[in-house]
C-alpha cells in the first residue's frame, strides 16, 4: 500500500550535500509571513527529526524497487523523472573497470522495446536537447538516468516511463551499435586529457589512497575501453541493474494518482537477471591519518595552485541537530572565505584568487576545501599565508561582527529562496539523495524555518571549536599544482607538511565593521519628474519618460514574491573607445568591482551586499554597457542608492586598480602554455581578422588598462541619462516605484549625446584554413564557422536561431552517433548589432588527430548540404519544437522580461511583441527554415581552424 510521506528539503540538490544545501537554506530571525520563530534550540528539541512541509507518494513494488511520485507545480511545462540505480564504478570488478560509464552510454543506443536509438530520435523530435533535457551520470557509487519531460505533450510522460522502465530491464547490447558508442566514449575520455585533468588524477590517487576507491576511477582503464567488451559490460549490467537496487523520481504537475498508476504499469515487470551479489559498502577509516602533500607540476599548467583538503566520513543529516552541526561548519567555510578574499586583495598578498569550499568526494567520503591560486612565483608565500589564515581562525576565533554579518547575509538569501519556493530538478534531486544516503528530504521553506531557529544558537565559541578542528596541521591532505618553471615550489611532500606544521605567519589585521546602510549618499538627490507616461497592455507595463531624457520600462508582476529586477542599459560600448584607449574602456566594468564606488571600498561594499537582498553588477561590451541589478522590496531605498553610485561616482582607489590588474596579468601570464586557452585564442583571432582589439585574455592586455580612463569611459555614459534606458520589473506597486525612480533615476543629468565613430573587429571571409600546433595530448580540435551581415528583426533572429539548432542536430547525428568520431558538438550564434548587424556560427568538436581532417570535410558537406536543401522534415520538426520549449517558464520570469524589454527598447521594436515570441517559433514552417539555411549558411567557403598536438612535445608531463 503507497505510503504518503511528508518531506523536507533545501534547495540545492542533496548530492551535492551539506555545502552546497546551506548557501540557500541557513536563514536567521526574520519571519516576513513564513512563520514565527519556534525555538527548537534545546538539547531535546535538537534531537527531533525534520519536520514535514509538503506530501510525496513513496512505496516499494512487489520487485523492490521503490518509487518517489510529488505533484508539484513549480514549472507547469516539465516533468522531472529519475532513474536510479545504486551501483557505479565501485561495483566493477578489475576487468571491467570503466565499463559501468559504458553500460551508462549503451543505453541510450537501444533496448528491445527502443532498439538503435529509438530513444534518442523520440525525444529530438518532441524538442528535447540530448545533454540539456536527456542525461544520465556514472559516479563511483551510482548511476543517474534524468529526463525533463514537456508535460502538457500527451503521451510524452508515458512514452518516457516507458523507456526509463525498458533501460532498467532489456538493454540490447547490439554490436553494431557498440562499434559507434564506443569511439563516442573514447572521445569523451580525450576531451578530458588536459592539465587540470592530470593534477587531479594525482590528486585523487593521494586522497583515495587507502581505500577501494582508489582501485575505480569512473573513466576507467583505457585498455578496456579500447576492448569495449560486450559480454563484459553485459555481465556487470545483469548483475547490478536489478530493481531491489533501482528508484524511480517523478516530479511535476500532474495528477499524482494517474501517475503513481503508470509507475506501477511499467516498472511492476522489471525483474533481475539472475545474479544476486550483495551489494558491498565500502567504509573509509580517515580519522587517524597523518598529514599528507604531493607536489605535482605540469608543462601545460597557467596558474599555481594550492589545495588543503580535510576529509571527513559523509553523516547522515536526520535530526535538527545534524542541521546545526552543519550550519557551524558552512559558517565556519564562509567566514574563513571572506578572510582570504580580504587578504588577496591586498597590495602584496602572494594569493590572486582564493575558494573555500565542501566537496563530496564518494557515498561516505566529503571534505571541506581551501583553495587559492598563487600569485607568479609566489606559490610557497601564499602556503603561508592560507595556513597563518586557517590557523588563526582556529586560535581565535570570528569576530561577532564577521558571525553577524555572515549570518544576516545567509538568512536573506535563505528566505528569498523560500519564498521562491523549490523548483522541480531540486526536489528530484532530494528525493534521489534521500533513495541513496536515507538523508533527510528538505524543501527550502522548511530550512528557512530551521535555519531562523538555530542559527541564533551559534556563537563565535561553537564557530572557534569547530575550526580547531580544521587546523592546517589537522590531518589535511595539501596538495600544490605548478607550473613547470614554479621550481621553488617543488619540495619534497615531507617538506610542504613540515612547513605547515610550523606556518605561525601573522596576517594583516583588517577592519570588519559594518557599512552604515543609512548612509550610502551624503545627501539624497533632488527628485526629477516623470514627464510622460503611456499604458502596454499587451505586456501589462508601463512606459515612463523622465525630465532628463531617461526611457523607464515599468512591470509589477507576482511572479516571484519579493524579487526586484532592474536593468539600465546605454547603447555604445567599448568600440567607441581609442585603440589607446580601448583595454580601459572594455575591463571598466570589472575596474569598478574591484575599486568601489563612492566613498566605499570595494571590500566593506561586498561585505554589506552579503547581508542584504541587493545584488548589483557592471557590464561592458563592445555594444553596450549596462547595470543588472535584484533586491527585495525592504532594500529597494538602498539599492536605488546603490544604483546611483554606479552610475555617477565610481571610485577612484589607485590601489585597488594595480592590484586587481597584477592579479589579472600573473593568473593570464602563461596562458601560451594551455592548449585549450591556446585555441580560444587562435579562434578568437581567426573569425575577427586578427584585430588586435579582439585578443582581450592575455596579460598585455591587462597591463594596457588605466585606472582615470576607465572610469571617464563609464561615466561620460552612465551620467547621461538621456541616453539611459531602465526595465524595472518584479514585486512592486507603481506608486511605491515612481518616487524612487524620480529621486534616483531622473535626477543623473541629462548629459550629451557622443557621435563617435564606432570601430569593431574586422571578420574573415570564407576559405581561411588555419593550422595551430598546441598541446602534449594527442587529441585536435576543430573550429569551422561563417559570418556575415543582416537585417536585424525578430524575425530574422527567429530564423538564426532555428538554423543553429538545425546544424547543431545535423552534425551531432553525423559526427557523433553515426561516424563515433567526438564525444560533443558545440554550436555557437553570436549576434554583434552594433552598427550594422552581424551574425556569426561557429562549430566547434574535438577528435583524434588521425580523425580530424575527415570530421571537418563531413561538416562542411552536411553545411553545403543544409544550404542546399535544408532540414529534413524530421529535423525542423524537432528543432523547432526545441526552440518552443525554450519559452518554457519564461513567461513568468522576471530576469526574462527585463532582458526582452530593454532589448527591445533599444532597437526601437514594439514592446507588444514580445507576448507574441513564442507563437512566432511555433509558426515558422518547413519552408521559412529551408529558406533560413540557404540565406545565412554559406554554400561555398568557409572560416576553419584546426588545432594539432605538438610532435615535439613529450607524452606525458605530469609528475609527482
Amino acid at each position: 500500500m503507497t505510503r504518503v510521506i511528508p518531506i523536507r528539503r533545501v534547495a540545492l540538490a542533496g548530492a551535492a550535500l551539506l555545502g552546497a544545501i546551506l548557501v540557500v537554506t541557513l536563514a536567521v530571525l526574520s519571519n516576513n509571513g513564513l512563520g514565527a520563530p519556534g525555538g527548537g534550540s534545546s538539547p531535546a528539541a535538537l534531537e527531533q527529526p525534520i519536520a514535514p512541509a509538503l506530501r510525496y507518494a513513496l512505496d516499494s513494488l512487489p520487485n523492490g524497487l521503490r518509487y518517489y511520485v510529488c505533484a508539484h507545480a513549480s514549472s507547469a511545462e516539465r516533468t522531472e523523472l529519475r532513474l536510479v540505480v545504486d551501483a557505479g564504478s565501485m561495483q566493477e570488478s578489475l576487468d571491467q573497470r570503466g565499463l559501468a560509464h559504458a553500460v551508462e552510454h549503451m543505453v541510450f543506443r537501444g533496448t528491445r522495446t527502443f532498439p538503435h536509438g529509438a530513444i534518442d530520435r523520440y525525444f529530438d523530435a518532441i524538442g528535447m536537447r540530448l545533454g540539456d533535457d536527456v542525461n544520465a551520470t556514472t559516479s563511483l557509487d551510482d548511476t543517474q538516468y534524468r529526463m525533463s519531460v514537456p508535460t502538457e505533450r500527451a503521451g510524452a510522460l508515458d512514452t518516457a516511463l516507458g523507456m526509463l522502465a525498458s533501460i532498467a530491464n532489456e538493454v540490447s547490447f547490439d554490436s553494431a551499435d557498440a562499434r559507434r558508442e564506443a569511439g563516442v566514449l573514447f572521445e569523451e575520455w580525450r576531451s578530458s586529457r588536459d592539465a587540470d585533468t592530470r593534477v587531479v588524477d594525482a590528486r585523487n590517487s593521494l586522497l583515495y589512497s587507502g581505500t577501494a576507491y582508489a582501485e575505480r576511477p569512473v573513466v576507467g582503464d583505457t585498455g578496456v575501453l579500447r576492448r569495449f567488451d560486450l559480454r563484459a559490460m553485459r555481465s556487470y549490467y545483469e548483475t547490478w541493474y536489478r530493481p531491489e537496487l533501482m528508484a524511480v523520481v517523478v516530479v511535476g504537475d500532474f495528477d499524482a494518482d494517474e501517475v503513481e498508476a503508470m509507475v506501477k504499469r511499467h516498472f511492476a515487470p522489471v525483474v533481475g537477471h539472475g545474479f544476486r551479489r550483495s551489494r558491498p559498502t565500502r567504509p573509509v577509516a580517515i580519522a587517524s591519518r597523518p598529514m599528507r602533500a604531493s607536489v605535482v607540476a605540469d608543462a601545460e599548467a597557467q596558474t599555481s595552485w594550492i589545495s588543503l583538503w580535510h576529509l571527513t566520513s559523509r553523516d547522515r543529516y536526520i535530526t535538527r541537530a545534524d542541521y546545526r552541526v552543519a550550519a557551524i561548519a558552512w559558517l565556519w567555510r564562509k567566514i574563513l572565505g571572506g578572510r582570504l578574499e580580504d587578504d588577496a586583495l591586498d597590495a602584496a598578498s602572494p594569493l590572486a584568487f582564493v575558494d573555500v569550499d565542501h566537496r563530496v568526494m564518494a557515498r561516505n567520503l566529503t571534505a571541506d576545501v581551501v583553495s587559492v591560486t598563487a600569485m607568479k612565483g609566489q606559490t610557497l608565500p601564499a602556503l603561508d599565508v592560507t595556513v597563518a589564515e586557517i590557523n588563526e581562525l582556529a586560535n581565535g576565533g570570528p569576530t561577532a561582527t564577521e558571525l553577524e554579518q555572515h549570518v544576516r547575509g545567509i538568512v536573506r538569501r535563505a528566505r528569498d529562496q523560500a519564498q521562491d519556493g523549490d523548483r522541480n530538478a531540486a526536489l528530484a534531486a532530494e528525493f534521489t539523495d534521500h533513495f541513496l544516503t536515507g538523508n533527510a528530504v528538505f524543501t527550502s521553506r522548511i530550512a528557512y524555518e530551521l535555519a531562523r531557529d538555530i542559527l541564533p544558537t551559534i556563537t563565535v565559541g561553537d564557530i572557534r571549536r569547530f575550526a580547531r578542528t580544521r587546523a592546517a596541521d589537522s590531518g589535511n591532505v595539501v596538495v600544490i599544482a605548478a607550473t613547470s618553471d614554479d621550481t621553488a615550489a617543488m619540495l619534497p611532500p615531507d617538506a610542504v607538511a613540515a612547513r605547515v606544521r610550523s606556518a605561525h605567519g601573522k596576517r594583516r589585521l583588517q577592519s570588519r565593521e559594518a557599512l552604515d546602510v543609512t548612509r550610502l549618499l551624503a545627501t539624497k538627490p533632488t527628485s526629477g519628474r516623470i514627464v510622460a507616461e503611456r499604458a502596454i497592455p499587451d505586456v501589462h507595463a508601463y512606459e515612463w519618460t523622465l525630465s532628463n531624457g531617461m526611457r523607464v520600462l515599468v512591470k509589477p508582476t507576482s511572479f516571484t514574491f519579493d524579487e526586484i529586477r532592474l536593468r539600465a542599459v546605454a547603447r555604445g560600448g567599448a568600440s567607441l573607445a581609442s585603440d589607446e584607449a580601448y583595454a580601459s574602456a572594455y575591463l571598466a566594468d570589472a575596474i569598478i568591482q574591484e575599486t568601489g564606488v563612492g566613498g566605499i571600498p570595494a571590500p566593506r561594499l561586498r561585505r554589506w551586499l552579503g547581508a542584504t537582498s541587493i545584488a548589483i553588477s557592471p557590464t561592458v561590451t563592445d555594444e553596450a554597457i549596462s547595470l543588472d541589478g535584484t533586491t527585495a522590496p525592504g532594500d529597494v531605498e538602498a539599492f536605488f542608492q546603490l544604483l546611483q553610485l554606479y552610475l555617477t561616482s565610481p571610485r577612484r582607489d589607485t590601489v585597488a586598480f594595480r592590484r586587481y590588474q597584477a592579479r589579472m596579468a600573473s593568473v593570464a601570464q602563461d596562458r601560451g602554455r594551455d592548449p585549450d586557452a591556446v585555441f580560444r585564442d587562435s579562434v578568437i583571432a581567426a573569425f575577427a581578422g586578427g584585430n588586435p582589439r579582439a585578443m582581450r585574455s592575455g596579460a598585455p592586455f591587462y597591463r594596457k588598462a588605466r585606472l582615470d580612463d576607465a572610469l571617464d569611459f563609464w561615466t561620460r555614459r552612465t551620467s547621461n541619462g538621456a541616453g539611459l534606458t531602465v526595465a524595472i520589473v518584479g514585486d512592486f506597486t507603481l506608486a511605491r516605484m515612481r518616487p524612487l525612480v524620480e529621486r534616483y533615476l531622473a535626477s543623473i543629468p541629462r548629459g550629451v549625446s557622443e557621435p563617435q565613430p564606432v570601430r569593431r573587429p574586422a571578420t574573415v571571409a570564407g576559405g581561411v584554413h588555419l593550422d595551430v600546433t598546441s598541446g602534449i595530448v594527442d587529441r585536435a580540435r576543430t573550429a569551422i564557422g561563417f559570418s556575415a551581415p543582416f537585417e536585424l528583426s525578430n524575425k530574422t533572429l527567429n530564423a538564426l536561431t532555428l538554423v543553429r539548432e538545425v546544424v547543431a542536430r545535423t552534425l551531432r547525428e553525423r559526427l557523433r552517433d553515426e561516424m563515433g568520431g567526438t564525444y560533443e558538438v558545440d554550436v555557437a550564434l553570436d549576434i554583434d548589432d552594433t552598427p550594422l548587424p552581424r551574425y556569426t556560427m561557429r562549430i566547434e568538436f574535438e577528435s583524434a588527430p588521425s580523425r580530424v581532417d575527415a570530421l571537418a570535410a563531413v561538416a562542411i558537406d552536411e553545411l553545403k548540404a543544409l544550404h542546399r536543401s535544408g532540414p529534413t522534415a524530421a529535423q525542423f520538426s524537432g528543432a523547432r519544437e526545441a526552440r518552443v520549449r525554450d519559452f518554457d517558464g519564461r513567461i513568468e520570469d522576471n530576469a526574462y522580461w527585463v532582458a526582452e524589454l530593454t532589448f527591445h527598447a533599444l532597437h526601437d521594436w514594439p514592446l507588444a511583441g514580445i507576448a507574441a515570441h513564442r507563437h512566432e517559433i511555433e509558426s515558422m514552417s518547413l519552408g521559412d527554415v529551408r529558406q533560413a539555411c540557404a540565406t545565412y549558411i554559406p554554400g561555398g567557403s568557409y572560416v576553419r581552424l584546426t588545432m594539432r598536438p605538438d610532435p615535439r612535445s613529450r607524452s606525458s608531463a605530469a609528475r609527482r
